[in-house]
């Protein structure tokens, strides 16, 4: 029963990731630490298959936009060091570099 009710909250949750990514490339518009938070929050729940593939078609395209950043496909194989640090990391330089996809 309680399985249940945490899957109904992450399905809500991705519900209402998908409606925001519909109108812009992150969740707030430009990069951000939201970003970086929610990304292991969502492969973690999608990687256990709760939700089934192609449901959320635009929190994967989202997903993949931020898979596809340079510390993240050069960083992500570390093993003991957190999805999210690379993603602050990434976030760091871009706010101080001034560019939006490093």
């Amino acid at each position: 029963q309680e399985v249940e009710r945490l899957k109904e909250k992450g399905d809500r949750l991705l519900q209402e990731l998908e409606t925001i990514l519909r109108h812009q490339p992150y969740i707030c518009g430009a990069f951000s630490v939201v970003d970086v938070v929610l990304l292991p929050w969502v492969y973690g729940y999608q990687r256990f298959d709760l939700p089934e593939q192609g449901r959320y078609p635009t929190v994967e395209k989202w997903r993949d936009l931020l898979s596809n950043r340079r510390t993240f496909r050069e960083n992500h194989h570390q093993v003991g060091v957190p999805l999210a640090e690379f993603l602050a990391t990434d976030l760091r330089d871009s706010i101080h570099l001034g560019r939006e996809n490093l």
